[in-house]
């Protein structure tokens, strides 16, 4: 931020975030080896042709995967800049950042999951495996159902507190903004799954062929349809690898499950979130304060008491969502526990 407001030197200002992360590593590997020595003290020895060939291979697929990562998640700006301005992408950033930051919160949940699916894929079998699937893909939507109707119940009010009515987008805008930002939160359970089991390879084309559909679609839907057009290509572009890849290479070697069976368990979550979010939008539209603040907080209690109540109605006879309630009640306990102790020394 200093570096912007004072110099205004967006290439000034991508060195900082390269010395920044460069420095972070450094600092990170220097406390990893103070605190694990025994990390050091290990036997080198040379990789056997079969273990090195299976690393290889996989290597090169998550290079796929990596290119077609960032053609889709960095080609947005580029034709929205090209086609609509450098002022739409910036009132468009403004919403991006928010869903960004929520969107980064629940992956690091994720991410910290993969290394237990991965034991849990070796020493399990499929039975327990699909059972600890289905668990994670119920908290999986329940995350970014809560995420998705608090967003759109409440960024606009924000907006408008934080940086004024002039940088509300169209409400379509938004609507197809939280449909993608669902679908792809919707995405994390397969992915842990994939990447705990290690598959890069056998899909590696994929995302080659999503960021081709991405790029097409944009530049042909900007034109015709404006800035929705740009994240409705977004969502078009990812339906092949959520619909075609993850159950043919994810969900049904790990589990043995049918692809009936996994399309219908995803759109059931996906009609739940449907109904969610539209009778919240309806109900907390109806509240309207002159006060911007006021509005944004009763909004706010409004959006999760109704979240709340449908998500009961739908999923408490469902064992997938007793064990959630458990990991929040474990949750909750170790809070109070910790608080304790603290109050305590």
């Amino acid at each position: 931020i200093i570096i912007l407001l004072v110099f205004k030197n967006y290439i000034f200002y991508l060195v900082i975030k390269i010395i920044c992360r460069i420095l972070e590593n450094v600092v990170i590997t220097i406390i990893a080896n103070r605190k694990y020595t025994y990390i050091a003290e290990k036997t080198v020895e040379k990789l056997d042709p079969v273990t090195k060939k299976d690393i290889v291979t996989k290597v090169k697929g998550l290079i796929f995967h990596k290119i077609g990562s960032f053609v889709v998640l960095g080609t947005d700006n580029i034709v929205i800049s090209k086609f609509l301005g450098v002022v739409t992408v910036g009132i468009y950033s403004n919403y991006n950042m928010i869903i960004q930051a929520v969107s980064n919160l629940f992956l690091q949940i994720f991410d910290s999951l993969t290394a237990s699916v991965g034991n849990l894929l070796v020493e399990e079998d499929e039975n327990k495996s699909y059972q600890i699937y289905k668990n994670m893909l119920m908290i999986n939507s329940i995350l970014f159902t809560f995420a998705t109707t608090e967003i759109i119940c409440l960024i606009e009010p924000f907006i408008r507190i934080w940086v004024g009515e002039e940088y509300i987008l169209p409400y379509s805008v938004l609507v197809i903004l939280m449909i993608n930002f669902y679908i792809q939160g919707m995405r994390k359970t397969c992915l842990v799954f994939k990447t705990a089991a290690g598959v890069f390879h056998e899909d590696r084309f994929f995302p080659i062929i999503e960021s081709v559909i991405n790029i097409v679609l944009d530049v042909i839907l900007v034109q015709v349809m404006g800035l929705e057009g740009v994240f409705i290509a977004t969502v078009i572009s990812s339906l092949p690898v959520i619909f075609i890849s993850y159950p043919k290479y994810v969900y049904k070697p790990i589990f043995k499950k049918s692809y009936f069976s996994f399309v219908k368990e995803n759109l059931y979550y996906y009609v739940i979130a449907f109904i969610t979010v539209f009778i919240s939008v309806i109900l907390v539209n109806m509240l309207n304060f002159s006060n911007l603040i006021l509005q944004l907080i009763i909004k706010c209690i409004v959006s999760i008491i109704i979240f709340a109540i449908i998500q009961y109605i739908f999923f408490h006879k469902k064992e997938e969502f007793k064990y959630f309630l458990n990991l929040v009640k474990i949750f909750i306990n170790n809070i109070i526990r910790r608080k304790a102790a603290t109050n305590e020394k």
